[in-house]
């Protein structure tokens, strides 16, 4: 959506000023790396898999079982809680990757995602773990949706939005309950490809939200070109709350949304502090460790239940 007519300065000028201050706030600029299995908020106790510099055999035996481990659903989603902030409903899920390694234990995503993308098995992962997700999904009320993240390879590939319906069609899910996460720096690196592939998802339905803002440097150009459905904050703005550039960037960027139509989901929730702040500034959503850390599908049922039993009536989610 473009901002309205006179408004369009406005937000440049906000921007310009959320710029100037950013430099003390980006503390994790390479956050967009990776998302798809994203290693933070493991609820497991069971230690991951170090990530060393890996012999060539050891690197070619991961290849091979993670060939194996696609096939044989070894990796798994799990489910991470995304609430309304003025209600405190949950709304929905963001699935995040685990590999469940029959003899190394759980291995960290930042060490097999790379490898997948590096042996063009990524698609095969993101699919399968979709369909494992899906699975689960049919048992969640029809409010809920699934946010999944993309690799940026995945950018690319003109088939992704066909793939994806083929798999929502065949459990029987419609394409509006799933959100596709594209990161800032997937959206620079090719920015055609990325306006091919938004509008492909868009256009059959499915939402699609521009992941760890902030973190890159997309132009207002681009966030009024591709229409995006959300924007999603990257954590550091979260922990910068209350410094006072913290809260002059975290206001322009809550502002610049709202200008644009698209809604605020904020990552890093911890604390009620948070939570109150981001709802006060007009965020729309938060996910965060307040609210559960990523849980396998079991669990994701019994949180569902537990808010369904807290918050019954029906809900609308945007």
């Amino acid at each position: 959506m473009r901002a309205p007519g006179g408004a369009r300065s406005i937000w440049t000028g906000i921007a310009r000023r959320a710029a100037l201050a950013a430099g003390a706030a980006l503390i994790h600029a390479g956050a967009g790396l990776h998302r798809l299995g994203r290693a933070d908020g493991d609820a497991e106790t069971v230690p991951a898999l170090p990530a060393p510099d890996y012999e060539p055999h050891d690197r070619a035996q991961l290849e091979a079982d993670l060939r194996r481990g696609i096939s044989e659903d070894e990796i798994v989603p799990y489910y991470q809680p995304i609430l309304a902030l003025g209600t405190n409903e949950l709304v929905g899920f963001e699935s995040l990757a685990r590999w469940r390694h029959p003899h190394r234990g759980i291995i960290d995503p930042d060490i097999f995602i790379p490898i997948a993308e590096d042996t063009g098995a990524i698609n095969d992962l993101c699919f399968a773990l979709l369909r494992q997700a899906c699975g689960d999904i049919r048992r969640w009320p029809p409010h809920l949706t699934l946010s999944i993240n993309v690799s940026p390879l995945q950018i690319c590939d003109s088939e992704l939005s066909l793939r994806l319906l083929q798999i929502l069609y065949a459990n029987g899910l419609a394409p509006g309950r799933l959100i596709v996460e594209i990161t800032e720096s997937a959206l620079i690196a090719n920015v055609a490809a990325a306006r091919r592939t938004i509008t492909s998802l868009r256009n059959a339905g499915i939402k699609v939200a521009l992941d760890d803002f902030g973190t890159g440097y997309s132009s207002l150009h681009h966030l009024r070109e591709l229409q995006f459905d959300r924007l999603k904050i990257d954590r550091s703005f979260t922990q910068a709350l209350g410094t006072s550039a913290g809260d002059t960037i975290m206001r322009a960027i809550v502002d610049l949304g709202g200008g644009l139509g698209m809604p605020i989901t904020a990552e890093g929730i911890e604390t009620a502090e948070q939570a109150g702040t981001m709802d006060q500034l007009g965020c729309a959503y938060g996910q965060g460790f307040m609210y559960g850390r990523p849980m396998p599908a079991a669990d994701a049922l019994v949180h569902i239940a537990q808010a369904e039993q807290s918050a019954p009536r029906a809900r609308a989610v945007g």
